[in-house]
């Protein structure tokens, strides 16, 4: 039996190694010590991080630690050239490079000198303070992410950004909250406004990367109780389903939200419960839900 927790983000980790760290020419190393041993494996685990503000400039930095809590070290102050103010987290590539959005720039930073470079094409993505979604590494090796009028992506080899795919009216609207989901070859995702419902409280989707192809799954009709808004990351299930809440209950009226899934094998739509004012809701953009085992 499995278990859906909510989380929110707060600050985004990426852990990148629990057996070797970079080392100052870009290549690994081992890192010393045994991993069985439980007072050594939360310092083989390094995490990098970002922050909203704070640092020499009050822009936010990038930082990386170990996972036993030693060895902080804040590695890049961002300033009025690379933005700052990042509202998304971090999406390391096969390339070593880690690639994010800050308040005007999209960047990516160098961990084996602590380098930021802005992209290339960034400009054509617009607006990008209405970026509110963090890249997701696909099957092909690019990184996607979503503008407020379609999806975008970054080759890690060029470093250059550019459109794969603009929204039609009856996609939906409006920026992702959270990240895109990948799964099976596929990227997953939720639009919080628009769609063919004339109310417009947004559509669940699919993208493949392979052929640059958007699917609509599903309306959101904001007239009864099936939700309308959907604001975070989706969740894939063992069971092959997709997991996801919205912020509205169906009216644009009624904020408490409710829990959904969509089965990938039947192509069904359902709510599986409702929030309120005991239990929590009104579910934080840029959050979503957790499977655990039972």
């Amino acid at each position: 039996m499995s278990r859906l927790y909510f989380y929110s983000l707060l600050l985004s980790f990426c852990c990148v190694s629990c057996s070797k760290q970079p080392t100052s020419a870009g290549t690994t190393r081992p890192v010393q010590g045994g991993t069985n041993n439980p007072d050594t494996i939360g310092h083989n685990i390094v995490l990098y991080g970002i922050t909203w503000q704070g640092g020499s400039n009050n822009l936010g930095t990038i930082f990386r630690i170990h996972g036993d809590g030693t060895n902080f070290e804040s590695l890049y102050n961002f300033d009025a050239g690379s933005g700052g103010h990042c509202y998304t987290g971090l999406c390391q590539a096969p390339n070593g490079k880690f690639y994010g959005v800050s308040a005007n720039n999209f960047f990516s930073f160098d961990p084996a000198g602590n380098k930021v470079e802005l992209l290339s094409g960034g400009a054509v993505i617009s607006p990008v303070d209405q970026v509110f979604s963090g890249f997701t590494l696909a099957s092909d090796g690019k990184l996607y992410s979503g503008a407020s009028d379609g999806l975008f992506a970054v080759e890690p080899a060029s470093g250059t950004l550019k459109y794969v795919y603009k929204y039609l009216s009856s996609d939906g609207r409006s920026p992702i909250r959270g990240r895109l989901t990948a799964y099976n070859d596929l990227l997953y995702g939720a639009l919080p406004n628009g769609g063919s419902d004339l109310l417009g409280e947004g559509t669940l989707f699919s993208f493949k990367p392979s052929t640059n192809s958007f699917r609509k799954l599903h309306d959101f009709t904001g007239t009864d109780t099936l939700g309308g808004v959907p604001l975070a990351n989706i969740c894939v299930g063992a069971n092959n389903t997709l997991y996801g809440y919205t912020l509205t209950t169906g009216k644009l009226s009624d904020t408490a939200g409710i829990l959904y899934k969509y089965n990938l094998g039947n192509n069904t739509f359902s709510r599986i419960s409702r929030l309120n004012l005991e239990n929590g809701y009104s579910p934080f953009c840029n959050s979503g839900l957790i499977q655990t085992s039972a």
